[in-house]
C-alpha cells in the first residue's frame, strides 16, 4: 500500500501519499528494482473503500469478542478508510481485484518543490530516461 497516481495525496502538503512522502527515495528504489510482478495499491484504490460508523459498530459488537473486535469497539478515533486492510485483502485474494492497469510508476524525489513524494505515472515505457525497467500492476478497484 502506497503512493497515489491520479488521486490527491494525503501527506503534509497534499502532493503525495504519506508512506511515499515520508521516504520517497526508498519507494523509488523499490519501484525501479527489476521485480517481475510489482503490485501497487495506491490511494486511488484505498480511498474508494470507506469504513462507516455502522461498520465499526458491527465489527466492535461481534460476539464472542476477539482482540480485533475489541480494538474496533474501543477505538477513540475512527478513520474513514481501511488503507492497509484493502491492500492486504487484495493480496490475499487476487480475485477481488476489478480494475488493474499495467503502468510505469515512479515517485518524485525533488525535495526542493511541492512534488516531493508524489507518484508519477506513464502508460508507455519511459525507460531508459527514468530508470524504470518494468511496469507495475496497479489496482484501482476491488470487489466489495
Amino acid at each position: 500500500m502506497g503512493g497515489q497516481l491520479y488521486a490527491a495525496g494525503n501527506s503534509y502538503n497534499g502532493a503525495g501519499e504519506t508512506n511515499w512522502w515520508l521516504d520517497p527515495e526508498s519507494a523509488r528504489a523499490v519501484l525501479r528494482a527489476p521485480i517481475p510482478n510489482k503490485i501497487l495499491h495506491p490511494l486511488d484504490l484505498t480511498d474508494t473503500v470507506r469504513l462507516t460508523n455502522a461498520t465499526y459498530d458491527r465489527v466492535g459488537g461481534h460476539e464472542p469478542a476477539t482482540p480485533i473486535t475489541t480494538l474496533f469497539r474501543d477505538l477513540v478515533e475512527r478513520w474513514p478508510y481501511a488503507y492497509d486492510a484493502v491492500a492486504l485483502a487484495s493480496l490475499a485474494d487476487p480475485g477481488l481485484r476489478r480494475d488493474v492497469r499495467a503502468l510505469y510508476v515512479d515517485v518524485s524525489c525533488a525535495f526542493e518543490d511541492e512534488t516531493y513524494g508524489k507518484g508519477l505515472v506513464w502508460t508507455e515505457d519511459p525507460y531508459p530516461g527514468t530508470g524504470l525497467e518494468t511496469a507495475a500492476s496497479v489496482v484501482f478497484s476491488v470487489d466489495r
